[in-house]
């Protein structure tokens, strides 16, 4: 909706509130999916197996000593389809993660909480 990923979920809410049927996710559980740090921590509290994750607001750096292992991908947390990640997405260094934390906060230009930091488990 007027390239905005977040606002994706507007739409099932609208049909929900006028009792339109539509097929696919509900606007709480779109909203809920496309928040990567809600969704993560659902997860952990459900003991879902999932990817260490670290969330990380603008002005944020990188702490010096991760609780995770290289090579990390970073993705923006509240973006769809990809939105946002490229071959550059996969970092090896601190240097190379702290350039793609920093590109996400002054490209995509995400709200208070920015980027999640994923892991293959």
């Amino acid at each position: 909706v007027m390239g905005k990923s977040s606002l994706e979920m507007c739409v099932a809410g609208i049909y929900e509130l006028y009792d339109i049927p539509y097929t696919g996710a509900s606007a709480v559980a779109l909203g809920n999916a496309l928040n990567k740090w809600i969704a993560k921590s659902l997860f952990v509290a459900h003991k879902i197996p999932t990817p260490k994750f670290l969330h990380m607001s603008e002005g944020e750096e990188p702490p010096h000593r991760l609780n995770m292992h290289y090579p990390l991908i970073v993705k923006p947390a509240s973006e769809d389809a990809s939105i946002g990640i490229d071959n550059n997405s996969i970092v090896k260094t601190r240097k190379e993660l702290k350039a793609r934390v920093e590109f996400g906060h002054r490209e995509l230009k995400q709200a208070a909480v920015d980027l999640a930091l994923l892991v293959p488990y």
